[in-house]
């Protein structure tokens, strides 16, 4: 067991089987433990050397020398201990021999870091910093004195931006040193890329590319346009403290039993739009400071909706009508009906401007109770309970409610697809319940939203980081889909004055001996021996897609691909590979080695 506990400390690695199953048959009498590998890829390892030099790679299946192939030293070749490739040694090998072995193939040094010259990035790391001002004066003071500190904290080298948010998105121009200056987009609304590159004057001064994905300095963004928005840390810090120590709560009224108008997808999508236009491929990171739900524009979690119905009784024995115009909310809404007359009719149609009906069957008992028991009734639970089949009918554009029935005193009235948590303080938003039974109606809706932003995020190589603190729930379900691919940081607390927040910010920023060590912008490849399938991969990364003969038909989380982009990841990060072991019996395994053995390599 020792020399298992070595091998995990010397590499990273750890297998849930010691010995690996030689054949299908054999594996699927492991039980549920799959073959699995746990790998950190940036564990410290004192003793591992740095080569100064590209690796060498098989120009077949592109896995890179290693102690297990075989080496030619005379014909100066090696052998791909994967594909069995012949591969000739580069000039700067010619003085191999077995008394002079480059690093690669010392038996002990089985992991190994290349640090070449050419690949090292003149980017410095950015910092985008998004601030909720939807807060009180107590929460956005003890906001205000952290971020200022993090600022300080940043290498003096690293870029640094700055977006407040609120009822709308703020966009500062720290180059601009005479006045503050800023760029407002509203939160409403969903922006786009173009519409940022065009409203914050990127190409004001010279023609826009008429085609193509406009890309830093590559595609004419000079340096001057870029340090409008992002300048070191050296030369923005006063500029940010200025602003920080005249930031005030999001100025737009809001009614006390309100919850604030807050525009957080809007502002996250901008970061990311700006990012994208001006550092791409670059080590940045989105940092939010959020402090209360998304109740507005793209990604919101609640809400309020209002609708315009006309609302029409049919004829009773009487021959009463009513005709009327409601403006109504769609949240709770119990229209107040006084009929003349006892008629109780069949049932009542709501019909929606795309023209679908549901009837909604009522009978005479229910018809005949108090005002309080139809007050009092949870409306979800009164639809799900008395909700007939559906139909369909022509309304003539318009939401119309035909009463059917005659003495009904509150009518409760839903539209079943668009039903949401409005503002109110008194109406939760949703829980853990309502998303098992799938009843939060904007679940769905600001999850593809977050999953449009991660994969544009994962495009560019940025990072999203989260700092959520409030009492109240704030969207992370939501928002997790965005955090997740990217490789970012998640930090819950009641409040931006607690520890767990002023700490784990610090952590971010801080070199020293409890620093998170974070990189980004990696790849995560991984190449094994043709008896094995990758089925997929456990772990903050995004596929690239890359299908390829080592892809198993059996996905288990990211699969179908042997490649996978890491744009965020830390000293303690880890990935979990789930393999299946082929059958011997296939075409593709027939010529396998006979010593049955089986290889694995790991490439970041």
């Amino acid at each position: 067991m020792a020399e298992f506990l070595d091998l995990e400390a010397q590499d990273a690695v750890r297998m849930t089987w010691n010995v690996v199953p030689g054949t299908k048959q054999d594996s699927s009498h492991c039980g549920v433990v799959p073959i699995a590998s746990v790998y950190t890829p940036l564990k410290p390892f004192p003793s591992m050397p740095v080569l100064p030099y590209a690796a060498l790679r098989c120009r077949n299946c592109r896995s890179v020398l290693n102690p297990f192939s075989v080496v030619d030293f005379v014909a100066k070749l090696w052998i791909c201990p994967f594909c069995l490739q012949r591969n000739h040694f580069p000039t700067h090998y010619h003085s191999i021999s077995d008394q002079n072995l480059p690093a690669e193939l010392f038996p002990q040094y089985t992991t190994i870091e290349y640090e070449s010259p050419s690949e090292k990035s003149t980017v410095p790391p950015v910092f985008f910093l998004v601030v909720d001002t939807c807060l009180i004066e107590e929460e956005l003071g003890f906001l205000r004195s952290a971020v200022s500190q993090a600022v300080g904290l940043v290498p003096e080298n690293s870029l640094v931006g700055l977006i407040t948010f609120g009822t709308y998105v703020y966009v500062h121009e720290l180059g601009f040193g005479q006045i503050p200056k800023v760029y407002v987009f509203r939160g409403s609304k969903e922006v786009t890329k173009d519409q940022v590159i065009e409203q914050m004057g990127f190409f004001a001064k010279r023609p826009k590319p008429a085609m193509g994905v406009i890309a830093g300095v590559r595609d004419g963004l000079s340096q001057e346009t870029i340090a409008r928005f992002l300048l070191p840390a050296s030369e923005c810090e006063f500029a940010i403290n200025s602003i920080l120590e005249e930031l005030q709560k999001d100025p737009w009224p809001v009614p006390p039993d309100q919850r604030a108008t807050r525009c957080t997808g809007t502002a996250l999508s901008v970061a990311a739009h700006l990012l994208g236009t001006c550092v791409p491929g670059s080590g940045a990171r989105i940092i939010g400071f959020v402090g209360g739900p998304t109740t507005d524009g793209p990604g919101a979690i609640s809400g309020c909706q209002w609708k315009q119905f006309m609302v029409v009784r049919g004829e009773g024995r009487r021959g009463i009508v009513c005709l009327q115009w409601v403006a109504v909310r769609v949240s709770v809404l119990f229209c107040h009906w006084w009929c003349e007359g006892s008629v109780l009719g069949a049932g009542v149609w709501c019909c929606a401007r795309d023209g679908t009906c549901s009837r909604w069957r009522v009978t005479d008992r229910q018809l005949k109770k108090s005002h309080e028991d139809w007050q009092n009734r949870v409306l979800g639970e009164w639809v799900t309970e008395r909700t007939g089949a559906a139909s369909f009918r022509s309304c003539s554009g318009q939401f119309i409610l035909h009463l059917r029935s005659g003495h009904i005193p509150y009518l409760p009235l839903l539209d079943t697809h668009e039903l949401i948590v409005s503002k109110n303080l008194s109406e939760p938003v949703r829980s853990h319940k309502d998303l098992d039974k799938d009843s939060a109606p904007y679940f769905h809706k600001a999850v593809k939203f977050y999953e449009g932003l991660a994969k544009q995020l994962v495009h560019q190589g940025h990072v999203l980081d989260l700092f959520a603190c409030a009492l109240d729930q704030v969207g992370v379900a939501e928002i997790k889909v965005a955090v997740e691919r990217t490789g970012g940081l998640v930090v819950l607390s009641e409040s931006f004055g607690h520890s767990v927040f002023k700490d784990s910010l610090k952590r971010v920023f801080q070199s020293a001996d409890y620093d998170l060590g974070l990189s980004s912008n990696g790849i995560f490849e991984v190449n094994c021996s043709k008896d094995i399938r990758v089925q997929g991969i456990i772990g903050p990364c995004a596929s690239l897609e890359k299908k390829g003969p080592l892809c198993s038909e059996t996905v288990v989380g990211q699969g179908s691909t042997s490649a996978w982009k890491m744009c965020g990841l830390d000293k303690a990060t880890s990935l979990c590979l789930v393999f299946e072991i082929v059958k011997k019996e296939i075409p593709e395994a027939i010529g396998q080695s006979a010593n049955n053995q089986f290889y694995f390599q790991f490439l970041t």
